[in-house]
């Protein structure tokens, strides 16, 4: 079969179809007929589709990333920097599993509880202790520590309380730390640099630079609005970024509702869906104004709640996480004295489509930051 031989099919199909009827269709009856097969043959893949195009790519992108822990592997102490996507919590997982079959006893933590979760999961068949940072064992001494997200814990309160669980102490124990320290610092956790550089003096330094999570467009676009490098971009060029801009609340509110509609049109399915607010609690969103929101279709997450919906996330709950379709919404210059870095934490979170709603005062802010920026570049 080829495009000729399949053109010849469908030439015959209907030559056959015509010559059968008593009479041949007039009027509305090809439109009607193409109606009712598009959405089976519509030549625009529909944003599912797409979506299951891109995820069948991630997975071999993200281990292709493990070569970058090989060269390292006899170092005892590893630093491996790299932006958001570029397949750190897989490495952090990935390394901590390789200790263990080496015989160490690994402990392997973050701040976060739900990617201590996430990597409980990855590492379920495993012996390697997971556990959020809040809940490291107490008096127990590890071979070896795994850090996933590390900028979260480069301080000096916490980088004392791995030296203490550590056999052999920071300066000649066996550790591993994640970090993307120029962008997600301070979203969650506090960070030294100075701190940082001193323990990069200790470490073999590993710089992760392929982007395995985001689209083209969608790392394209972060880079514009924020300024951050992502890492060159594996993955397919993926849906545009959709940008919408509202007066107030109840307009905002309006917007992202019609916009989650089309997701559904789209065939999307709600528990892919992520609504990212970027105020301090997500009480304070203007997503709560939504029908889908009063519906419960989209529900906050709260701790030790399973979602079988749509989710409403802060961006320092979602830090390390990652869903298929992304709402950034609370753009807004009075919500946080942080806005850019929880912006970039947001928009790195989707692997297919990303949405961002702002305020006014936010478009002119953001403006004002970008020509800024291409005023210091220049």
């Amino acid at each position: 079969m080829n495009v000729a031989r399949m053109k010849k099919v469908l030439e015959n199909a209907r030559d056959f179809a015509i010559s059968s009827m008593h009479r041949k269709p007039r009027g509305q009856s090809y439109a009607r007929l193409t109606k009712l097969l598009r959405p089976d043959f519509d030549r625009v893949l529909s944003l599912q589709a797409r979506s299951a195009i891109l995820e069948d790519s991630y997975v071999k992108l993200a281990e292709s990333q493990y070569n970058f822990l090989v060269a390292a592997e006899r170092n005892k102490r590893i630093i491996c920097e790299g932006g958001a996507g570029t397949g750190k919590t897989l490495l952090a997982a990935e390394s901590a599993r390789r200790l263990c079959e080496g015989g160490a006893s690994v402990l392997l933590t973050c701040r976060s509880p739900r990617v201590a979760e996430l990597l409980n999961d990855i590492l379920s068949e495993i012996r390697v202790t997971v556990r959020p940072f809040d809940q490291i064992p107490e008096g127990q001494l590890f071979d070896a520590v795994v850090v996933d997200e590390g900028q979260d814990l480069l301080n000096v309160e916490d980088l004392f309380r791995i030296e203490g669980i550590l056999r052999g102490g920071l300066d000649k124990g066996c550790w591993r730390i994640f970090a993307d320290p120029n962008n997600q610092a301070h979203v969650d956790g506090s960070f030294s640099l100075t701190l940082y550089e001193e323990l990069k003096d200790m470490a073999t330094i590993i710089e992760l630079n392929n982007n395995c999570r985001n689209t083209a467009n969608i790392i394209l676009q972060t880079q514009l609005l924020t300024g951050a490098d992502l890492g060159s971009p594996l993955a397919g060029k993926g849906p545009q970024v959709v940008v919408r801009q509202y007066e107030n609340r109840e307009t905002g509110a309006a917007a992202l509702e019609r916009y989650l509609s089309e997701l559904s049109h789209e065939g999307v399915r709600w528990d892919e869906i992520a609504v990212v607010s970027l105020a301090d609690d997500t009480e304070d969103s203007l997503v709560s104004l939504t029908s889908q929101f009063r519906r419960q279709q989209l529900r906050p997450v709260r701790p030790g709640t399973n979602l079988v919906s749509g989710s409403i996330w802060t961006a320092a709950a979602i830090k390390g996480l990652e869903a298929p379709h992304v709402c950034v919404t609370d753009f807004d210059p009075d919500n946080s004295q942080i806005l850019m870095q929880r912006l970039y934490v947001a928009m790195t979170r989707p692997r297919v489509s990303l949405a961002i709603f702002m305020s006014d005062s936010g478009m002119s802010l953001l403006q004002s930051i970008i020509s800024l920026r291409s005023s210091n570049a220049g």
